[in-house]
């Protein structure tokens, strides 16, 4: 990931957060460009700054998982990582940065199984005729572990299979 590949994946969502995650980036982006101009860091809030993070650790887990908030999330760990690499240089920061990719990166894996599961489910129905009857008992077997994964996923709740 780059500069602009993160400012693009938090600029489309930024919006969807309060006032505080706009003071935050804002605060970021002014840095850099301090950075970049070799000018002088304004003065903030660093706790303010420590506890942001957090907070996207907290929402990450248990908000909704969208493409677009994993884009956001993934952008916002690129940008928090490299601000307090050059800035701050806090040891809980830089886990929680860290941890949020790697969260992001578990979130995109875990869609993409279910992806390829589902398409290797289709498949398995379309060339249903050509199985010996053995595969029937798999097949109600696949019907009812994907029924209650959807069930699961529905309502939250951890699957037993």
């Amino acid at each position: 990931m780059d500069f602009e590949k993160a400012k693009e994946f938090i600029e489309k969502s930024i919006d969807n957060y309060p006032a505080q995650v706009k003071d935050f980036y804002g605060t970021i982006l002014k840095h850099v460009s301090n950075l970049e101009n070799n000018e002088e860091l304004e003065a903030f809030n660093i706790d303010f700054m420590r506890d942001i993070p957090r907070c996207f650790i907290k929402d990450l887990t248990e908000g909704p998982v969208t493409f677009e908030r994993l884009q956001f999330f993934e952008g916002m760990s690129f940008m928090i990582y490299n601000w307090n690499d050059n800035v701050l240089n806090d040891a809980d920061v830089s886990i929680h940065s860290i941890s949020m990719k790697r969260f992001v990166d578990c979130f995109i894996n875990i869609i993409k199984a279910k992806d390829i599961s589902k398409t290797a489910y289709n498949n398995f129905y379309k060339f249903k005729q050509w199985y010996p009857p053995v595969n029937e008992v798999a097949i109600k077997y696949l019907d009812i572990l994907f029924q209650e994964n959807e069930k699961c996923i529905d309502t939250g709740e951890a699957c037993s299979g």
